[in-house]
């Protein structure tokens, strides 16, 4: 196959020609080229993408490389290069506003990723991948202008993406394992770039945020003697406001309501570390290859917990606190489940957690309805903040309605209004849903997937 080179440019404004210039006019070519003919749409916009709706028709490069005179996709880049793809999904999806300045050849999207507002991760310390992500190879692909494919869906350690200019059907499969993701033939991968507006989730599911990292199913509360915290693991407290988690870069953070850092071992700069609760009664930090990085410097811990009073303790047999943050600030919120049925009432301080404990649904005192992720980020609210008291409940009445009153059948803060509600149920994918007796879903939030 021919190396790349630039079309033959009618005559425009020299703003024109090196707007086109910094949105990827001469990316990557590999040998691995399609062949279908030029314009071609290889994959729709609804073949994939589904997490978030669909995403835009991948198109045939062609065997040329380009057509004179039809170069440029409209505010995005040249047809139909492996870059204007992502650019153009990304300003279709509304994450990023078009041409990704700063880069000029494929490779280069990962080092431009902080400047652009989006996050990345090295291959080789890759703790996830969601559907919308940008896969980046580096130099050695692409004549020297790298590559790009965006990922279409995540199945496990099987990663599938959609391409142009690259595979004869637009479509190629990764595997992710041991943070390091890999592609049969198609080396120097660079690493992964997210933008922290793409709403999707890993997997294929439904769309929710990322920015968090909270991927895995949180452990509950605490670590025992023998247990450990990997990288993007994660403990929470009974009432979701506090989240100690085991981050990729190696630092071991305490967050409050609204995911505020209270607490760290500063360790960053170490992927892959992983705490520990040791036999011994030490809770030691360590490096991937065994060496200690942070400890609680104790001889008789057994349990190590993240409390409802957003303080991280360590205890010995005999309860006694060996070790602790000092970082009390969060109430002890009543627990009442996962649901409500007809008859029954949520009090102000008290919440309901979906049974894989990632989610609370929280009845204030000061009136307001809140759905929350771990860490305290709201999802949804009733909006009735203010207008509370500590008598203000949440109740599922007999006919259907569900209504958060101040006080004992006062007037009515918020309602679904009547629905046929006999459930109302906060679920594992953070939806607050409201069944009928026939369980069919008659109200809720819209939060599913989101964290």
């Amino acid at each position: 196959m021919t190396k790349k080179r630039l079309p033959s440019l009618p005559l425009r404004s020299l703003a024109v020609v090196a707007t086109l210039l910094l949105s990827i006019v001469g990316l990557a070519t590999p040998a691995y080229a399609a062949q279908q003919p030029y314009g071609t749409t290889i994959v729709s916009a609804g073949e994939w993408l589904s997490a978030v709706g669909g995403g835009v028709d991948v198109y045939s490069n062609g065997s040329a490389g380009y057509v004179s005179g039809d170069y440029s996709a409209p505010a995005v880049g040249m047809k139909w290069q492996c870059v204007e793809l992502p650019q153009r999904l990304y300003q279709a999806k509304g994450w990023h506003g078009g041409i990704f300045a700063g880069v000029s050849g494929a490779y280069q999207i990962y080092d431009a990723a902080p400047n652009l507002g989006m996050e990345r991760w090295a291959n080789g310390s890759i703790s996830s991948v969601v559907p919308g992500d940008m896969i980046v190879h580096g130099t050695g692909v692409g004549y020297g202008y790298g590559h790009v494919s965006v990922v279409d869906n995540v199945d496990g350690s099987t990663i599938e993406a959609v391409e142009q200019n690259a595979s004869y059907s637009g479509r190629a499969s990764y595997t992710l394992s041991g943070g390091s993701l890999s592609r049969a033939g198609v080396g120097d991968i660079r690493g992964v770039v997210h933008d922290p507006d793409n709403p999707a989730t890993v997997g294929s599911g439904s769309p929710g945020g990322r920015n968090v990292g909270l991927y895995a199913v949180p452990r509950g509360p605490q670590l025992v003697a023998g247990q450990q915290l990997h990288s993007d693991e994660y403990l929470v407290s009974d009432n979701g406001h506090s989240v100690l988690k085991m981050q990729p870069d190696g630092n071991l953070v305490l967050y409050g309501p609204g995911f505020q850092v209270k607490w760290k071992t500063s360790t960053e700069g170490n992927p892959g570390s992983y705490l520990g609760v040791q036999g011994d009664g030490n809770v030691v930090l360590y490096r991937p290859d065994g060496t200690p990085l942070w400890a609680t410097n104790t001889s008789d811990i057994t349990r190590f917990v993240v409390q409802s009073d957003g303080n991280l303790v360590g205890y010995d047999n005999g309860g006694n606190a060996e070790w602790a943050s000092d970082t009390v600030d969060s109430p002890d919120y009543s627990h009442s489940g996962h649901r409500l049925v007809t008859g029954q009432q949520l009090h102000a301080g008290s919440y309901l957690r979906s049974q894989d404990r990632r989610y609370y649904v929280l009845m204030q005192a000061d009136g307001n309805l809140v759905v929350y992720s771990p860490g305290y980020r709201v999802l949804w609210a009733s909006n009735t903040d203010g207008q509370g008291s500590r008598n203000t409940f949440l109740g599922v009445q007999s006919d259907g309605n569900v209504v958060v009153y101040r006080e004992n059948h006062g007037p009515a803060l918020w309602a679904t209004n009547p629905r046929g509600i006999t459930r109302f149920v906060i679920q594992d994918d953070g939806n607050l849903v409201g069944y009928d007796s026939s369980d069919n879903a008659t109200w809720a939030t819209g939060t599913d997937g989101m964290i």
